[in-house]
């Protein structure tokens, strides 16, 4: 696309606009000119219209003012060609490469070492070729990896002006409430085959969730759900990434439907299971259609797939259709779709240090907007990861364990600094001490040495 500039455009309103139209075409143009300037990496009119329209600035415009928008840019941009004259450029006769002759008076050691030369460069010629080319793909990944950072930034800006604008920020426990505002309802499966038992949603409600939350975690959530787009939630084992959407379904009465990753996975897993009563074939609603029909009765649901990049690919695969815009599935039970104005959230949560793990596919990966879930402090740990029942006291005394065994020499990894033994501490008032502080201590240690260490330092703790 060409690139436009205010000198060029008042030439061209001079020379083609009429006096009394040059303010509006002036200004219309001149809301394009200024997304160029700001994203000079976008080539085409449209996208950068498609900018325009989440752009907070211009959020008063009206699609029928982007359309004159487009075609007062058009016409702009259709005289700016035609200020450049088109050159031929002459034709040159490809020159004949005429094959090397090998001289004759050339000994074979002479032969032998022009050889080995020309081996050695072309060596050294890939080595340079592959070292440009994983450069290339380090800026690719970068560049995609900032865009969709700015994509959930902007997707959430959008999602705090639209709830202004009809009633102020969503306060807790509104969602529900402000997306069936807008969302088309229906109780009628996509399929008469599907079991109504499996679309029941009052079971799939959390209703206890000890979670604390930090930050803006909570806002991003209600960003996403609201703008229809899809989340993958990075972070270490046990520092609440699946926990916090618990808490979010609690607050906001939406069900929660959560499926754990399997190598050994297939894509119809995501769909249904069969079943046979009275010699009838019974299909039941598995995560993605259980999740879509519940969404399309209710208004919203939400969808986590724990360790998603443990799935084989073929299954990530199925996926890309349930993340995308639509988000729908054909099955051969029917096509399932979600109905307009109802919400899915559909997240992904990764721990890439996991046995098993490997990289989603790059097509889903585009689908997902990237979280990167922070460490919790040690208010929230003491407060939400280990059990009420235990006084504080004693949480405080094992939070110290964790600190004097991260500074001690044992080896750290089957050390849990954020994930403490729960289970042991909800017998604490049953189990003799000793017993207990016993089972903490291998839980702790990696090893036999490094739990004769783990033991003392427990026992120093709390003697």
């Amino acid at each position: 696309m060409q690139k436009m500039n205010n000198a060029l455009l008042e030439s061209f309103l001079s020379e083609n606009v009429k006096k009394g139209s040059q303010k509006v075409w002036r200004s219309n143009i001149k809301k394009i000119i200024t997304l160029q300037d700001e994203n000079t990496e976008i080539e085409f009119l449209n996208d950068l219209i498609s900018l325009g329209k989440s752009d907070p600035r211009f959020s008063h415009l009206q699609d029928s003012t982007w359309h004159t928008i487009e075609k007062n840019t058009n016409s702009f941009l259709s005289w700016l060609n035609n200020q450049s004259p088109k050159v031929e450029e002459p034709k040159v006769e490809e020159p004949k490469v005429e094959e090397p002759k090998i001289e004759e008076s050339k000994s074979l050691a002479e032969l032998e070492e022009s050889l080995r030369i020309k081996q050695e460069e072309s060596i050294m010629a890939n080595k340079e070729l592959k070292e440009k080319q994983e450069a290339e793909k380090a800026e690719r990944e970068a560049l995609a990896k900032a865009k969709k950072e700015e994509l959930l930034r902007i997707a959430k800006e959008k999602a705090e002006i639209e709830a202004r604008k009809k009633e102020g920020i969503i306060p807790k426990g509104k969602v529900l409430e402000y997306v069936q505002k807008e969302a088309v309802l229906s109780n009628v499966p996509s399929s008469k085959q599907i079991s109504e038992e499996s679309l029941r949603y009052e079971k799939l409600i959390p209703t206890e969730s000890s979670y604390c939350w930090l930050d803006d975690e909570r806002a991003t959530i209600v960003g996403a759900l609201n703008m229809n787009e899809n989340l993958i939630v990075y972070g270490g084992a046990g520092i609440g990434k699946s926990t916090q959407f618990e808490k979010f379904c609690e607050e906001e009465k939406l069900p929660l439907i959560r499926i754990g990753s399997n190598s050994e996975a297939i894509p119809d897993d995501l769909y249904y299971s069969k079943s046979f009563i009275d010699n009838t074939v019974v299909y039941h609603a598995k995560a993605f259609v259980q999740a879509v029909e519940i969404a399309n009765k209710i208004g919203a649901c939400v969808l986590v797939f724990e360790e998603i990049n443990a799935n084989p690919e073929s299954v990530m695969v199925a996926m890309h259709s349930m993340t995308d815009s639509i988000k729908s599935v054909q099955t051969d039970i029917g096509l399932c779709k979600l109905n307009k104005g109802c919400k899915l959230l559909v997240v992904g949560t990764a721990n890439l240090g996991y046995a098993g793990t490997g990289l989603i596919t790059q097509a889903l990966e585009s689908r997902l907007l990237p979280v990167n879930k922070k460490v919790p402090s040690k208010e929230f740990i003491l407060a939400n990861i280990w059990t009420e029942k235990v006084d504080l006291e004693i949480k405080e005394k094992l939070y110290r364990i964790t600190e004097l065994i991260e500074k001690s020499q044992v080896s750290k990894n089957h050390v849990f600094k954020i994930r403490e033994p729960k289970q042991i501490l909800k017998m604490w008032d049953s189990i003799p001490q000793n017993i207990l502080l016993d089972s903490i201590s291998m839980r702790w240690a990696d090893n036999e040495d490094d739990e004769k260490a783990v033991k003392q330092i427990v026992q120093n703790t709390f003697c």
